[in-house]
């Protein structure tokens, strides 16, 4: 696999994590470039849709984390090949994301 970052918020958890947590689940090597909710503001102007996590992936920006979180899953052989048994793990990761949303509001 070519050369990866991963670009996110300086903490733990959060929509970059389930993606480095699968890089190091199979043993890739990735850059990890992390900033501060204060640089949040400049690193948004270089990124696909003004979001994060960022990946940058032969050379593209490419972002939304259920998608990348389920291409290198696919890679690692953690997602399963069955559509119905995808589905299922396509389902859970939505309804985390709907509470992500909700938890969020709650917080900010």
């Amino acid at each position: 696999m070519t050369k990866i970052k991963v670009t996110y918020f300086d903490m733990n958890g959060g929509r970059g994590e389930p993606i480095r947590l699968v890089l190091h689940c199979m043993g890739q090597d990735f850059e990890d470039d992390r900033f501060s909710f204060n640089e949040f503001a400049e690193v948004r102007k270089g990124t696909p849709f003004g979001q994060v996590p960022v990946v940058e992936l032969e050379g593209e920006q490419i972002t939304q984390c259920n998608a990348l979180g389920r291409y290198f899953a696919k890679q690692a052989c953690l997602y399963p090949e069955d559509a119905y048994q995808a589905l299922l793990c396509d389902e859970v990761m939505d309804a985390i994301e709907d509470v992500t949303h909700k938890l969020g509001g709650t917080l900010f």
